[in-house]
């Protein structure tokens, strides 16, 4: 299967908290794809241990990339919906789904560094 996953930025917990795309930045203008390929839940399991001491983009199977917009089509046996950020998507008979980034619908809420000092 394939883990898809939400834009990440850094968390706000702190600066030791393992960050799942290392890569992301908020102003980059692309979503930041991680895909775990092969399936079963041994390989899902062991990609989220290797995330909490941040070396899972070290994985062989784990590959990390930035895109414009991606579409995900569910193959073989499949349920009908798709999990995105914790939510499921029911397909209806959808055979795929899109998701692309659309530039200037979202602001970062906070002050720029010089305005808070």
């Amino acid at each position: 299967g394939i883990f898809v996953c939400n834009h990440f930025c850094k968390p706000a917990q702190g600066l030791l908290s393992p960050v799942i795309a290392p890569k992301a930045q908020h102003n980059d203008g692309s979503l930041d794809l991680i895909l775990v390929h092969g399936s079963g839940r041994l390989r899902l399991f062991c990609f989220f241990i290797a995330y909490q001491f941040c070396w899972h983009l070290l994985l062989p199977y784990v590959e990390y990339v930035k895109v414009k917009h991606v579409k995900v089509r569910p193959i073989g046996k499949t349920h009908n919906g798709c999990g995105v950020d914790g939510e499921l998507i029911l397909g209806e008979g959808q055979t795929e789904w899109q998701c692309s980034l659309l530039p200037a619908q979202g602001r970062l809420l906070g002050r720029h560094r010089s305005a808070s000092e």
